[in-house]
């Protein structure tokens, strides 16, 4: 692969609006490029004066006790995997899944031997 020179790597960039263009041949390759894009925060309205006077406050978008884990819930395929990571949360597992996870290990040394 050719590598770029500073001056192509300056219009790939302008063009792509990472940096604003520098003249009107890179901003019309960034208007070509970007034709027809409609930004997600249309019709969207950010009050800054709310956020300046400190009226503005931060809400998590899910309420942490709504979220539960119910084995029951998952389907058939996730039943044998779903602590498939547990390793790393080792001391926040219960007593069945440590239990259950040093077993597999030790079925593991047996038949490696």
């Amino acid at each position: 692969m050719a590598q770029l020179t500073i001056e192509e790597l300056n219009f790939m960039l302008g063009a792509m609006g990472y940096l604003p263009p520098r003249n009107e041949e890179e901003h019309l390759f960034f208007e070509q490029m970007h034709e027809g894009y409609v930004p997600k925060t249309k019709d969207r309205h950010v009050d800054i004066e709310a956020i300046v006077c400190g009226r503005c406050e931060m809400r998590k978008p899910i309420d942490e006790d709504e979220m539960h884990f119910v084995a029951e819930e998952l389907p058939p395929i996730y039943a044998d995997s779903m602590y498939s990571m547990a390793a790393r949360n080792f001391s926040n597992l219960p007593k069945s899944v440590i239990e259950k996870i040093k077993k597999q290990h030790k079925r593991k040394k047996n038949n490696d031997e």
